[in-house]
């Protein structure tokens, strides 16, 4: 195998993910009395849960456009506030639930 059989292209979200990490560590490093804010807390508490069960909605919400026919803005507007409302609705319901004993033990 020669160098010309390898592909190195970089896949756009691990190329701007360390960049936008950077540039939003930098922003509140510059901005402490952000955090200072009483929603904040609240939200903090669910960072985990919405990081981590927001992919499953993203990718439902974009088979949802797709059926429905959404093209651009219409299948963007869609999936983005949808996958921000439902992850965040379906997390706070789990920390609700006695299933929260189960996951966080």
């Amino acid at each position: 195998m020669n160098n010309r059989d390898v592909d190195f292209r970089i896949h756009d979200y691990l190329f701007g993910t360390p960049i936008w990490a950077l540039g939003f560590f930098f922003f509140l490093l510059a901005n402490p009395s952000l955090g200072e804010s009483k929603w904040v807390q609240p939200v903090a508490n669910l960072t985990l849960g919405i990081y981590v069960s927001h992919l499953l909605f993203f990718i439902y919400l974009s088979n949802l456009a797709g059926f429905l026919g959404f093209e651009l803005w219409k299948k963007d507007l869609l999936v983005w506030f949808g996958t921000i409302v439902i992850s965040t609705l379906f997390t706070y319901l789990v920390m609700k639930t006695p299933l929260r004993r189960v996951l966080f033990r």
